[in-house]
C-alpha cells in the first residue's frame, strides 16, 4: 500500500510541474522544495532497504520499487529546475530499474507465478520511461512509438484486471486505477497524433465506466471492505475523466463545474487523514492535487480555457 501511495504522491507532483499555475516563481519553488523533501526521504528509504536486503530481511523487489521511485523524483526535481542533463540522467535510471522489474516479472511469468495483469503493468512502467526518456531527448518518432505501447498496454493491463475481477481475485479500486490510466493514455496519444475526433466515444464510455466503479467502491464502503481515500480517489478518477471530456468539447461549463467538484473532494478528504506515514505522504499529494486544480480553475476564468495539462506521468503508477 506505501508502494502505490508513494508513486501516486510522485504522479501528482510530476503532473503539478507542467500545469497552468500562476506565471510566477513561487509555484516552482514549493514543487521544488516538496520533491527535494520526497528525494531525502526515498534516499533514507533506500539505504535501509539495501541493509535489510543485505540481512535477507528485504526482497530485492522492494529494493527497485523504491529506487525506481526515487529515480522518478529526482528525474521530477531536475524537470522543475529546469536541469534537463540531469532530467535524462535521472530517466535513464528508471529505465534501468524497470527494465530489471520486467525481466523479473517475465520470470516468475514464465514459472507459473504472478498474473498477466502485472506482466503487461511491468511493461507499461518501462514504455512511460521511455517516453518520457524519449521527449526529455526531443525525439518525437519514438515519443509516439512509445507512447502508442503505454496506451496499449493500458488497455490489455485493463482487460486483464476486469478478467481477474470477474474470478474475484481483482478489486474494484485496482480496476478503477486501471481504467483511469487507460483513458489518460487514449487521450494523450489521440492529442499526440492530432486525431481528437476518435477520442471522442471512448471518453464518454470511461466517464459511464468510472461512475460505476465508483459506485461500486461506495458500496464496499458502506459494507466495510473499501476505505475511505478507495472512495476518493475512485472520484477523483470519475472527475478527471470527464474533465478530459469538457476539455475534448470545450465546454467551459462542464470544465468549471467538474473543477469545483474536483476541489471540493480534495478539501473533504484532507481533513480525515492521520499524521501516520501513510496519511502524511497522501496530504502532500492531495494538497498538490487540491493546489493544481485551484490553478486550473483560475486560469480557466481569467483566460476562458483550460491549458492542456494532462500528463503521462500518471501512468507510472
Amino acid at each position: 500500500m506505501m508502494h502505490r501511495v508513494c508513486c501516486l504522491l510522485l504522479a501528482g507532483l510530476a503532473l503539478s510541474s507542467s500545469q497552468g499555475a500562476e506565471p510566477d516563481k513561487k509555484p516552482n519553488s514549493r514543487r521544488a522544495e516538496k520533491l527535494r523533501s520526497l528525494v531525502r526521504f526515498l534516499e533514507v528509504e533506500v539505504e535501509t532497504a539495501k541493509r535489510l536486503r543485505e540481512r535477507q530481511a528485504e526482497s530485492v523487489a522492494e529494493v527497485d520499487r523504491l529506487t525506481a521511485a526515487l529515480a522518478k523524483t529526482r528525474h521530477d526535481l531536475a524537470v522543475t529546475k529546469g536541469d534537463q542533463g540531469a532530467a535524462i540522467t535521472h530517466c535513464q535510471q528508471l529505465i534501468d530499474v524497470r527494465n530489471r522489474q520486467l525481466n523479473r516479472q517475465v520470470e516468475l511469468y514464465q514459472g507459473g507465478f504472478g498474473s498477466h495483469a502485472e506482466l503487461v503493468g511491468a511493461m507499461r512502467r518501462l514504455a512511460v520511461a521511455r517516453y518520457q526518456h524519449a521527449t526529455l531527448e526531443g525525439d518525437a518518432s519514438e515519443a509516439t512509438e512509445m507512447l502508442g505501447k503505454v496506451e496499449r498496454f493500458c488497455e490489455n493491463e485493463l482487460n486483464a484486471l476486469l478478467a481477474l475481477k470477474s474470478g474475484g481475485a481483482a478489486s474494484p479500486m485496482e480496476v478503477s486505477r486501471a481504467r483511469y490510466r487507460a483513458t489518460i493514455a487514449a487521450y494523450c496519444l489521440a492529442k499526440q497524433q492530432d486525431n481528437t475526433s476518435s477520442i471522442g466515444p471512448k471518453l464518454n464510455l470511461a466517464v459511464s465506466r468510472c461512475e460505476q466503479d465508483l459506485s461500486q467502491i461506495e458500496n464496499l464502503h458502506q459494507q466495510g471492505f473499501a476505505g475511505l481515500h478507495d472512495v476518493y480517489f475512485a472520484q477523483t478518477h470519475c472527475l478527471e475523466a470527464k474533465l478530459l471530456r469538457a476539455s475534448l468539447e470545450k465546454d467551459r461549463v462542464a470544465l468549471l463545474s467538474t473543477l469545483e467538484e474536483l476541489v471540493l473532494n480534495h478539501q473533504k478528504v484532507l481533513p480525515t487523514l492521520g499524521d501516520d506515514r501513510k496519511g502524511k505522504v497522501l496530504r502532500v499529494f492531495i494538497e498538490h492535487a487540491l493546489e493544481r486544480d485551484q490553478n486550473r480553475s483560475r486560469q480557466l476564468q481569467r483566460d476562458g480555457d483550460l491549458e492542456d495539462d494532462f500528463s503521462v506521468s500518471e501512468l507510472d503508477f
